[in-house]
């Protein structure tokens, strides 16, 4: 096995998130669109922070 697989192969967790957010938005053409699911995504993590927050501690 070569020694060098799993750094060259391995990338980090923030590398392949942004490799599929730029996959995700050149995928869409119309800027409707991409505002839409901005608008969705930033409503879903309100959510999931109100929810966090009504969390007993």
């Amino acid at each position: 096995m070569d020694a060098n697989f799993n750094t060259r192969n391995t990338r980090s967790t923030e590398q392949m998130n942004h490799e599929g957010i730029r996959r995700w938005f050149s995928s869409m053409n119309d800027p409707n669109e991409i505002k839409s699911k901005i608008r969705n995504l930033l409503i879903e993590e309100k959510n999931s922070v109100k929810h966090f927050l009504s969390l007993p501690p």
